[in-house]
């Protein structure tokens, strides 16, 4: 068997080579918010029954259960 020899790489092309596959990777998910635009996360008791035609009332909309109520709050607020 023939052993592998690697060539060591300098630092500098070390580095570019870093910068390539950095750029390359593509992220996943939603971008992130600035700070002062993050949800602040709270504890809400609810009528079940509220809740339950909020999340109909969602699903007919195409969307989350939880933006639609933050969507209302907002309006509300």
């Amino acid at each position: 068997m023939s052993k592998t020899t690697y060539k060591s790489v300098s630092d500098k092309r070390r580095e570019e080579l870093k910068q390539v596959a950095l750029n390359t990777l593509k992220k996943v998910g939603r971008p992130a918010k600035p700070i002062d635009e993050k949800a602040v996360s709270i504890h809400l008791k609810i009528n079940p029954k509220t809740l339950s035609s909020l999340k109909k009332k969602a699903e007919k909309t195409g969307i989350p259960y939880q933006t639609l109520i933050n969507q209302i709050l907002n309006k509300a607020a």
